[in-house]
């Protein structure tokens, strides 16, 4: 439900600046219907974290340069991703689990390059490509419906971030303060998890727990 997509979030985003002590990193997806939101919801997260020069970008055409992409940045944005291409879901697979991509280097024969995309990964889909089963188990989706009532200039959304931003991140940085400490106090090797990605799903409840977020 709507309550618990706001949990989800809200506990996710504060794992981001924790990437160097997780192996599975979940690839945020936005799916709905055009109108729903999801790009002003995605651009509202690159605003927050960026700044106002954050602008999304599409899915490339090429693998090298979704490749340089995910490699290059710590939190990657794609609007639209509706096309599936057959190279994108190995590529999401290294981002989702931190294995390395083989390539071989410019100009020389038969020497290979090791690619490990270190990057967190959010995306905006009205129907989702990336359905093979070791993607689509580290995908975290949230599902957002058409807006009804009238819609709000994308601008104007986007301002009240930026006007709130000091604040937000005030917020945000005594909030790391409290999982750090959290985190310091569990023994993270007698917990476990159903969730595929157990590591992740480990350090998200100790999140919940320094955020006293319960469902």
């Amino acid at each position: 439900g709507p309550a618990d997509q706001r949990n989800q979030l809200y506990v996710h985003l504060h794992t981001l600046p924790f990437i160097d002590v997780l192996d599975a990193r979940p690839i945020m997806t936005w799916v709905g219907e055009k109108g729903s939101g999801k790009t002003v919801l995605q651009r509202s997260i690159g605003r927050f974290i960026y700044g106002e020069q954050f602008a999304g970008s599409v899915m490339p055409d090429a693998k090298d340069d979704f490749l340089a992409k995910v490699s290059n940045q710590a939190l990657a944005f794609l609007d639209n991703y509706d096309d599936g291409v057959g190279w994108a879901n190995d590529i999401l697979a290294a981002v989702a689990t931190g294995a390395g991509i083989d390539q071989r280097e410019l100009y020389t024969t038969n020497a290979l390059h090791r690619e490990v995309p270190r990057c967190w990964l959010s995306l905006t889909s009205r129907d989702p490509p990336h359905r093979r089963d070791d993607v689509a188990d580290r995908t975290l989706v949230f599902r957002v419906e058409r807006v009804e009532g009238g819609f709000v200039a994308m601008g104007d959304y986007l301002q009240q971030v930026t006007v709130h931003r000091p604040l937000l991140w005030s917020t945000y940085l005594d909030n790391l303060q409290a999982i750090v400490a959290e985190y310091r106090d569990r023994d993270t090797n007698t917990m476990s998890a159903d969730h595929r990605m157990a590591d992740w799903a480990i350090f998200a409840h100790i999140v919940g727990d320094a955020l006293n977020i319960t469902d």
